[in-house]
Order: structure tokens, then C-alpha cells, then sequence
């Protein structure tokens, strides 16, 4: 992790949501006030959720929900939709480089794979969570010393 990086996560969010609400595909953020600085550079944050929304469009999604909150000291990005959701096969391998579900339509199967380590080399997680529709991770980010 770079030392010392102190970074406003909810503006990152902002600017990469807004790249993709676009095209028929809605994206609404949700980002709590008062949230403290992160130690995770404004580009990988803008990375991350470029590839959460990007994925969840091509899957089919027509609207995703992107939400920035802290628990437990650490600040949080939850990133849901209304699109089909994953497999318990495929939720398995997700991560995996060049795992993908969409070869045909051009995907390498390396976003997630590039995510996750994005956030691990700054001190950060990002997981498949459950949800009872579409798709639904959650991502942490550590707060700036």
C-alpha cells in the first residue's frame, strides 16, 4: 500500500457509477455521510466498480445499486443488481483469472481476478455475497491512517 494515500472513496464511487449509468442501465449510489478517508488510490476504487457494474450489465442487469458505508472500521462498497444472479457453480471459480461465463461476447474472465488484487495489494477484500436476487458483492477498503 502506498504510504500516507488518503482518498475521498465516495467521490471514486461517484465518477465511476456516472460512467456507467448510461444505455438503458441505471445505476443509483447510496454513500453515507461523514465516511473517513480510505487507504486505496481514487483509480482503483473507480477500477473495482467499473468491473462490478460492467459485469452485472453484461449479465443483463437493467439497474444496479452501489453503496459506500463503514462497519467494523472499515468502509464497505456493496454493489447489487436485479440481473440473474450467479450459480453456485460458477460463484465457486468467480475469481479465478480467466474464468468467464461470456467467451462469446468477448469476455476474458479477468476483471474480478484484476479487482481482487487491486484491493488485496492496498490492504483490501472483495467477496461474492448472498442475495435472494441478481448479483450482490461486498469490497472493503482500509481507512487511511
Amino acid at each position: 500500500p502506498e504510504t500516507g494515500l488518503s482518498t475521498d472513496a465516495g467521490l471514486a464511487l461517484q465518477r465511476a457509477a456516472d460512467a456507467m449509468n448510461v444505455g438503458g442501465f441505471q445505476v443509483e449510489t447510496q454513500v453515507q455521510p461523514g465516511l473517513p478517508p480510505v487507504a486505496v488510490p481514487a483509480a482503483t476504487i473507480e477500477a473495482v466498480v467499473g468491473v462490478l457494474l460492467q459485469n452485472s450489465r453484461q449479465a443483463g442487469a437493467r439497474q444496479a445499486g452501489i453503496s459506500l458505508r463503514t462497519l467494523d472500521g472499515q468502509v464497505l462498497i456493496e454493489a447489487a443488481d436485479d440481473g440473474p444472479g450467479v450459480s453456485a457453480a460458477d460463484a465457486a471459480r468467480l475469481f479465478e483469472p480467466f474464468f468467464t461465463t461470456r467467451r462469446a461476447q468477448g469476455g476474458t474472465g479477468l476483471g474480478l481476478s484484476i479487482a481482487r488484487s487491486l484491493l488485496a495489494a492496498n490492504g483490501g477484500t472483495i467477496e461474492l455475497a448472498h442475495s435472494d436476487r441478481g448479483a450482490r458483492f461486498v469490497a472493503t477498503l482500509p481507512p487511511a491512517a
